[in-house]
């Protein structure tokens, strides 16, 4: 059996108290203190390790001044279905921020498996649970919500800047595990091993990815399967509206959204939370149309 060891970066960091967080300083320090480098710290030294770590962030509620650079509303990119308002760039960019953040505990766990001269023969999987969570993108099998992060970095098995254009899910981490660690997999995994993407980016393991959406905080029932490119979306409840998860509707985006839909002044674009019904179908070309915004069946067909 070969000897790997690897880490599934996303991480686990504990909020501070809230008299903890008196100042700028404390705020970034306390908030969310990690235990990513003490559990390496900790682990035993001669024998192969697995660790999956789950960060709070980029959750929301975002806050102001997380980080020591914050992002300016200037660096925003919004797509088309969010309107375009000081306050929604504002929500964005508390975003980002939180994405910087994230990105500098990731950071220390690089330090520390150099400095464990172990970095090289580590894999590094970063990875997402469902998109950000914004109006249109989080609950969503739009590609905003399911077309999440996949970062490798394995330095003695996957050349620095390669990109496999390959469909896969999250269904197929563990086989994959199973496989770098030399276990065999067992017949009740759905999933399939991607190690061969690893080892040659230019090969393929599935040509769909199937997801779902069921109740999150408010009901729904859609299903969808994804290629490379095509979607193609049923939803069960055409008669609701596409009403986003409890964190994303006390956004600024969301208040800004219902504001502008009072004034009707959003485009029929950003009102796609609000419209109902909505299609029971919907099949979109995704290298085309990558918002998913023009059905690619006309009207009346399926």
């Amino acid at each position: 059996m070969r000897c790997v060891r690897w880490i599934q970066a996303v991480s686990n960091f504990r909020r501070a108290p809230p008299e903890q967080e008196v100042s700028f300083a404390n705020r970034w320090r306390a908030k969310r203190r990690a235990d990513w480098v003490p559990l390496l710290k900790a682990r035993p030294r001669d024998r192969p390790f697995f660790l999956w770590l789950a960060a709070l962030d980029p959750h929301r509620d975002f806050r102001d001044e997380i980080i020591p650079s914050p992002h300016k509303s200037g660096d925003v990119r919004l797509p088309p279905y969010h309107p375009d308002t000081p306050r929604v760039r504002k929500d964005y960019a508390l975003y980002y921020d939180e994405i910087a953040r994230l990105d500098s505990y990731v950071g220390k766990v690089l330090v520390e498996l150099e400095a464990q001269g172990v970095a090289g023969n580590t894999l590094i999987l970063f990875i997402s649970d469902n998109g950000r969570a914004f109006p249109r993108d989080k609950t969503t099998v739009y590609d905003s919500g399911i077309k999440t992060p996949m970062i490798v970095r394995w330095p003695e098995h996957v050349k620095e800047g390669t990109i496999a254009k390959g469909v896969v899910s999250s269904i197929d981490l563990a086989p994959t595990f199973l496989e770098i660690g030399g276990v065999a997999i067992g017949p009740t995994f759905q999933g399939h091993s991607f190690l061969s993407v690893l080892n040659d980016a230019s090969h393929t393991i599935r040509e769909v990815a199937f997801a779902e959406k069921n109740w999150h905080d408010f009901e729904d029932h859609v299903r969808a399967l994804r290629t490379q490119r095509f979607k193609y979306i049923r939803n069960g409840y055409p008669e609701l509206a596409q009403t986003p998860p409890a964190d994303a509707v006390r956004s600024l985006t969301y208040q800004e959204m219902q504001r502008l839909r009072a004034e009707g002044k959003l485009t029929p674009t950003q009102s796609s939370c609000f419209r109902k019904p909505r299609p029971a179908e919907e099949l979109y070309d995704v290298l085309a149309d990558p918002f998913e915004l023009n059905r690619a069946c006309p009207k009346g067909e399926r």
